[in-house]
This record gives structure tokens, sequence and C-alpha cells, in this order.
């Protein structure tokens, strides 16, 4: 496999992915990011799922969405007059 590496991301072709999932994913589990390229271009990228978070901090930014949005509400504007203000 050759390819273009910058840092610890690499870019494959879509060709070379087929031939070389496997292989590929092996890095990405050490933490590489593989960019995958069709015709030289990005089209998608093979990287580490994030850590998941715990259901206390799901309900907790759920918590803080809320309180936001009780605070912001559109006092009576209809998404027209939202738009017909926006473009003013």
């Amino acid at each position: 496999m050759e390819n273009e590496r910058i840092g610890m991301t690499t870019f494959v072709d879509t060709d070379e992915v087929v031939m070389n999932l496997a292989v590929l994913l092996e890095r990405v589990e050490l933490g590489e990011v593989i960019v995958i390229t069709s015709h030289g271009l990005p089209v998608a990228q093979l990287i580490r799922p994030t850590e998941d978070h715990s259901a206390a901090e799901k309900a907790e930014a759920i918590r803080l969405i809320r309180e936001v949005a009780s605070r912001n509400r559109l006092e009576g504007l209809s998404i027209k007059e939202m738009i017909a203000n926006g473009r003013k």
C-alpha cells in the first residue's frame, strides 16, 4: 500500500480500501485516521469512535438545552415573519 500520509492521517483511494479494509481498520484502531478518496477527492473518513457519554451526562445536556430554550421564545413570531425579517 502506497498512500499519501500527513501526520496521523493517511489518504487511501476507494479501490485500495476494498482490497485492504482489514489492515486499514487495524491502523484506525491504533489511532490513525484514514481519509478515503475517489479520484483524488476526500469522500469519507475512518476514525475511532468517540467515547460514549453516560446517561447522566446526556440528561444534563438535554436539561441545559431545554433551560436555554425556555428563556428564548419566539414571542408570537411565525416562521414566515422570521424569514422576512432575516432578508431585510
